[in-house]
């Protein structure tokens, strides 16, 4: 055993979309599912934000993040941000619960054009994506990637959609 000093865990934010955990035992298990993938990252859980829509939400988890100096946000799955990392990756690494992902922090364009890969390769179902996602006041890149879904049409690598 080592005398060195052991780093502590990073510190990492979740973040849900209430509508998508509408009952107290859904946004319970949410959250449950939530710290249990931060365990499986070793990271130290430092605030829960439940947002009731996703633009307002994802302004008060970037206070959150800058607030405890945290670098990673866990959410559930995309649908909770509109479908898509890109709000997140902007501040802070994203994973995702389910289907298990990793975002990167997005350092300029060369990030953006990964992350829209990663999602053109993720196995999403139009029925993955709530209502209203996509639509105007919801944030994100979604309603591209909500057609897609709509008409089972599979996004590409080349994809001029993605773009």
């Amino acid at each position: 055993m080592s005398d060195a000093p052991r780093r502590p865990p990073d510190k990492a934010v979740i973040f849900i979309y209430r509508p998508l955990a509408a009952t107290k035992a859904r946004l319970d298990w949410t959250k449950f599912y939530a710290h249990q993938r931060a365990v499986e990252q070793n990271l130290r859980v430092g605030a829960v934000v439940v947002a009731d829509r996703i633009d307002e939400g994802v302004r008060e988890l970037l206070n959150v993040v800058r607030r405890l100096d945290a670098g990673i946000v866990i959410t559930p799955n995309l649908g909770h941000l509109g479908g898509s990392p890109v709000a997140v990756t902007r501040f802070a690494e994203l994973l995702t619960v389910k289907p298990p992902g990793r975002f990167r922090w997005a350092a300029g364009e060369a990030a953006a054009r990964e992350v829209r890969l990663t999602l053109a390769l993720m196995p999403f179902r139009y029925s993955d994506i709530p209502e209203g996602i996509g639509e105007e006041g919801n944030s994100g890149d979604s309603a591209t990637t909500r057609e897609c879904l709509r008409n089972d049409e599979p996004l590409g690598w080349g994809d001029d959609r993605l773009r």
